[in-house]
């Protein structure tokens, strides 16, 4: 939450000369509402199961920079998924940053009101998959740069 997936992700596919796919946009297409009623209307455990039947399609089409939310890495299914079918980039940053960088739109973020503790439950997840991209002051350009370079590295 708050480290520019969205952003630094489109930047990235565009870099790169592939197609990007939102992974929250893919969800609110399939089920004509917004996350946020999603959360309200049917609950965490249900979006976490929409969130991976749509991570499971957007994989098995396949050539696409995914950005996906927060949770995603959290069931070990996707996680799973993930390292067979994708090389993962994870976006990390400070909880302070992450703060300052949502405080603006915090409302429409069903979770925010626990971002100091899912920061502090998810972190062991984002920090064992893939390659961590600190992008604690990097503007959107800056981090798409690094996390170019750190792909193309590994």
């Amino acid at each position: 939450m708050g480290v520019g997936k969205t952003t630094v992700g489109r930047l990235v596919a565009g870099r790169i000369g592939i197609p990007f796919v939102d992974l929250d946009e893919a969800i609110e297409g399939k089920e004509g509402r917004s996350i946020a009623e999603v959360f309200a209307d049917d609950g965490e455990d249900y979006f976490r199961r929409v969130e991976s039947e749509t991570l499971a399609e957007v994989l098995a089409v396949g050539g696409s920079v995914i950005a996906m939310g927060g949770g995603t890495l959290q069931a070990t299914s996707n996680r799973f998924l993930l390292e067979s079918a994708a090389n993962v980039v994870v976006l990390w940053a400070s909880l302070d940053e992450i703060r300052d960088r949502v405080r603006r739109d915090h409302a429409a973020r069903p979770l925010w009101d626990q971002a100091a503790t899912l920061w502090a439950e998810r972190a062991p997840n984002y920090r064992a998959i893939g390659t961590l991209v600190d992008v604690s002051g990097l503007s959107p350009d800056e981090a798409a740069d690094a996390v170019v370079e750190a792909v193309e590295c590994a």
